[in-house]
């Protein structure tokens, strides 16, 4: 091609803008919303965020998890012994016993090592947010892949 013995071919993609007419907007009225909180509720949702975006240090294999932990398991959970939607998962993290968390890990009986198995038997709270599993009892088998516990806050 630099020689002048071939053609250039190339590719090109353009975008076309439509043709359109600016709406008047001069006819809008806008409504601003404004939030207002208490110094509870800030500090409330302050506390949430910290709860939530904790750092986590990894405990050794024969470590026991314990409230306030995160966990790391797999679970499947039975109701009238049917697998129910949302009920299990592979690798799953949570944190034991803490509010937000599902109904099987605020319970006690909990895999306290890496590598250990239990069952529990929960009863889904009557305001739960899935109408099918409000008040419904469950059975719960979990198996633990291991815990990490609250480490520096970063600060």
């Amino acid at each position: 091609m630099v020689a002048g013995e071939s053609d250039l071919e190339f590719l090109m993609q353009v975008e076309v803008m439509p043709d359109f007419e600016p709406a008047d907007v001069g006819g809008i009225s806008v409504e601003r919303m404004v939030a207002t909180a208490t110094d509870e509720e800030i500090n409330q949702s302050l506390e949430r965020l910290a709860q939530n975006n904790r750092n986590f240090i990894a405990k050794g294999e024969t470590a026991e998890a314990a409230k306030g932990d995160a966990v790391v398991i797999d679970f499947a959970g039975h109701i009238d012994g049917v697998a129910f939607e949302g009920g299990s998962a592979d690798g799953q993290t949570s944190c034991l016993a803490m509010a937000g968390s599902s109904p099987a890990s605020r319970t006690s009986s909990w895999p306290p090592r890496r590598a250990t198995t239990s069952r529990c038997n929960v009863t889904f709270p009557e305001d739960y947010p899935v109408d099918t599993l409000k008040g419904k009892p469950a059975d719960v088998r979990r198996a633990g892949q291991g815990s990490e516990g609250a480490g520096d806050d970063g600060g």
